[in-house]
């Protein structure tokens, strides 16, 4: 149990640190299928970017650049 009021030094950091990394780069991008943010990825095989999901594979909807 802890308490959320007064979270420990170490989940303070952490948040801090880690928060950051974890959510996709918001963008002006929004998923015509599910409404969530659209992301910037990358084909494996071609190497061409393209904007998906941010909600894949729940979510396959993508666009081009």
């Amino acid at each position: 149990m802890f308490d959320d009021k007064k979270p420990s030094c170490f989940v303070v950091e952490s948040y801090n640190t880690n928060s950051k990394n974890l959510l996709p780069k918001k963008n002006k991008k929004i998923c015509k299928k599910c409404g969530s943010y659209m992301t910037k990825r990358k084909n494996l095989k071609t190497s061409e970017e393209f904007f998906g999901c941010f909600h894949y594979p729940k979510c396959n909807y993508t666009e081009s650049l």
